[in-house]
């Protein structure tokens, strides 16, 4: 699966293959399904490949989330970790919507992101959603298949969501899980930024530039080190944390030049 969805664009330059280029993710989703389908019954338990399985059809409907003094007590209990929640989701949302305005070289406000989630989460609250975020795999995946709007990244991509939910449910529970996790990485592959690493170590190793430059090759390792290993919340964290006490360091001990 990853070495059809890294070679499928490949497929844009034949006339009659381009389709498959443009949509290979839907095209890999309905193969491996109907492959599934056909491939699971037939062996045994140890062999099939594991699905999505049964899913739910339809849509949430309208519902209140407080209605009872016990609800209240609850929500009353869920504070903390709601602040909590809201602040992730926040600062991992900003943190990928800024880095998708940097590569296309447009400007995004703090504040419209802020009241964006604000209200999709508010609303969201009263049909029983999971809190909403910027999902940095799905949003790699709409800039690979060229959306450049919040039409085609947001409003389509949730009717798009809504229909399969409700018209092709059945039909998703045979997608096996290795495609969707397959999808998933290719779709974030090019968000690393391995390069700006080779710039860092560059400056670190080079004996024209002084300490200073050795303390950012030090906070992208700590950050990156303390991503894959605890996630990405706490790998933020420690970045700031180890740039914080590196900043407060070369306070305390200025560069001092005699004239």
């Amino acid at each position: 699966a990853v070495i059809f969805l890294m070679n499928a664009k490949k497929l844009k330059k034949v006339r009659y293959l381009k389709f498959i280029g443009d949509f290979k993710e839907l095209v890999l989703l309905a193969a491996s399904a109907v492959f599934c389908n056909y491939y699971n019954p037939s062996v045994d338990a140890e062999l099939q490949i594991k699905i999505v399985g049964e899913m739910p059809a339809g849509l949430p409907s309208f519902v209140i989330p407080v209605q009872s003094p016990e609800d209240l007590k609850i929500a009353k209990e869920l504070i903390p970790g709601a602040i909590l929640v809201a602040f992730v989701v926040f600062l991992s949302s900003f943190a990928g919507a800024k880095k998708f305005a940097m590569q296309d070289g447009y400007q995004i406000r703090a504040f419209n992101e802020l009241m964006g989630l604000g209200i999709a989460n508010f609303v969201g609250a009263f049909f029983g959603a999971v809190p909403t975020q910027i999902g940095l795999s799905r949003m790699g995946i709409a800039h690979q298949a060229g959306i450049r709007s919040q039409l085609g990244a947001n409003i389509l991509v949730g009717v798009v969501v809504c229909l399969g939910v409700v018209l092709f449910s059945r039909y998703i529970e045979h997608v096996p899980m290795c495609v969707l996790n397959a999808i998933i990485v290719n779709g974030a592959s090019h968000l690393t930024e391995f390069d700006q690493a080779k710039d860092l170590w560059a400056y670190a190793t080079n004996e024209r530039y002084n300490w200073k430059t050795r303390g950012d090759m030090l906070t992208w390792i700590t950050g990156f080190s303390c991503t894959l290993y605890f996630g990405a919340f706490q790998g933020m964290l420690s970045a700031v944390f180890a740039s914080l006490i590196i900043i407060l360091y070369q306070v305390v001990n200025p560069d001092i030049v005699q004239l």
